[in-house]
């Protein structure tokens, strides 16, 4: 019998005014909308279709976990990111000592370097026996082993991506006159956001069209403040030729309606595991340049981090002959990124 699965994830106000569930949570705000919730939202709807009993619910903190996995009658409770205090499990195993529990990590070794707490805490839950640590990326799983964490306590859990449906866009930028590149998600320094602006406004003004570049501008976390002010001051002096537009963060489905209109979408990230961002903008069929990060990319669409022309040039590949082709393979890139990813968590859940 496959084993009932519950995703808990911490429980963050929603300050962007966005999002309709409430799901498990009973106050007065709204859960935030986030990639980690939609990473594990897809995981859950994925799980489901392969017949496993599954749901995803927020809790206010380590103590509501026990109440949730009771309601459930979770077999497995996988805990989305670093937030449950490593002492919580001591309660949770005398309490719950046939349930399996599985911390998720969604970041790389960079991101997590500004955690404090995230390399300590993974040897703590590793401590625990009905305990595991699932990254979501294979570097990730061997940076925790060098770490020192036996084999047997860690498991690959990946992303995965839904869609309801992939389109191709045609080119539209080149006759219009103006260029819509969208650079979208959270403004924190690896996102690596200026050193595109300044590839796009290079590249808009070689081709002698109006440039709109598209960021999320009220969602700014990890000393992204001083990114935000410098993307202002460049384009509030740059010239009438270019523009800044600053969107409110959204929920999942006004996003993909959002990127669908747009002529491109950025993000040469200096850090990832996945990048739902540019799946969005993929199978809304439109053009998409990265790095190397991106596990499912096509790599002529991966442009260096640190190179403005680099960049640059990877911006004509994406919007030029073989525009519609790209588009194609990345879309194949994610279904077969997303045949892989299901194969592993059937794999993990009934091998526990």
């Amino acid at each position: 019998m496959k084993p009932r699965v519950l995703f808990v994830l911490k429980y963050r106000e929603q300050p962007y005014d966005v999002c309709d569930k409430d799901w498990s949570y009973s106050g007065s705000g709204k859960p935030l909308c986030s990639g980690l919730f939609n990473s594990a939202n897809m995981a859950c709807e994925m799980l489901k279709r392969l017949g496993y009993a599954s749901d995803i619910v927020h809790v206010r903190d380590g103590n509501d976990i026990h109440r949730e996995c009771v309601k459930f009658k979770a077999d497995v409770c996988i805990i989305e990111a670093f937030w449950c205090p490593p002492y919580k499990f001591g309660d949770l195993l005398k309490a719950l000592p046939k349930t399996r529990f599985i911390v998720r990590n969604h970041s790389e070794t960079p991101f997590l370097s500004s955690e404090g707490i995230a390399f300590g805490w993974m040897k703590e839950y590793a401590d625990f026996p009905n305990v595991l640590i699932a990254p979501n990326s294979m570097r990730m799983l061997g940076d925790t082993r060098a770490m020192g964490i036996s084999p047997d306590r860690l498991r690959y859990l990946p992303n995965y991506y839904s869609h309801d449906k992939k389109v191709v866009h045609p080119s539209r930028w080149a006759h219009l006159g103006e260029l819509n590149v969208g650079c979208f998600g959270a403004v924190r320094p690896l996102k690596n956001v200026v050193i595109q602006a300044l590839a796009a406004i290079q590249f808009a003004r070689d081709n002698d069209v109006h440039l709109r570049f598209h960021i999320n501008g009220n969602r700014v976390e990890g000393n992204g403040g001083p990114i935000l002010k410098n993307l202002r001051s460049i384009f509030q002096n740059g010239g009438d030729d270019i523009e800044l537009v600053e969107h409110n963060w959204m929920d999942s489905e006004d996003f993909r309606a959002l990127v669908g209109t747009m002529d491109l979408v950025m993000q040469v990230s200096l850090s990832e595991t996945f990048n739902i961002v540019l799946a969005d903008a993929v199978f809304a069929g439109v053009p998409v340049i990265g790095s190397a990060e991106v596990p499912w990319l096509v790599s002529c669409c991966a442009a260096r981090p640190n190179s403005r022309p680099d960049i640059e040039r990877k911006i004509y590949k994406a919007l030029g002959f073989w525009s519609k082709r790209l588009v194609k393979r990345n879309q194949a890139n994610i279904e077969r990124y997303n045949s892989a990813s299901m194969a592993q968590w059937d794999k993990v859940l009934l091998g526990l």
